[in-house]
């Protein structure tokens, strides 16, 4: 599994993760992702964005997220159309797979994800944060309807 994080100001460090996280590995990704992104802009206020899996809300994951005082977007159940991260996995998909690649080794799928991850267009990231506004206003005009993205 891959874990990945962004915001109009940069990226996180990409992560390789078991494909069957628990709250306490969900939370070294954090650690070992976010906490160094934090620190390096620490004067910014930022909101973490992330769905409703289990090992999001889980009380250890809460917990350990209000003890390092991150601010958390409350985020609807079942609402992939608001999560721009979506569009970045399809785009690094796309790429990966252009001109049906195949690939021999899990390792080798690796490297090819962590050089689109460290290719991806920072207007690309500052487009996708920017169209917040625009989703959540077409939801709302659907009355929570699928929508455009």
């Amino acid at each position: 599994m891959v874990w990945l994080g962004f915001c109009a100001t940069g990226k996180l460090n990409l992560a390789f993760t078991s494909c069957k996280m628990k709250s306490s590995e969900y939370i070294d990704v954090q650690k070992s992702c976010l906490i160094p992104f934090k620190n390096k802009y620490r004067r910014k206020k930022f909101v973490f964005q992330q769905d409703n899996a289990s090992i999001h809300t889980s009380n250890e994951t809460k917990a350990w997220f209000e003890a390092k005082k991150i601010e958390q977007m409350w985020w609807p159940a079942r609402s992939p159309d608001l999560n721009p991260v979506e569009n970045i996995w399809g785009i690094i998909v796309r790429r990966i797979y252009a001109d049906q690649k195949q690939y021999n080794s899990v390792a080798e799928l690796k490297v090819v994800a962590s050089e689109c991850w460290e290719d991806m267009e920072p207007k690309v990231l500052e487009n996708l944060v920017g169209s917040m506004p625009k989703r959540i206003y077409q939801v709302i005009e659907r009355k929570g309807g699928p929508i455009e993205y």
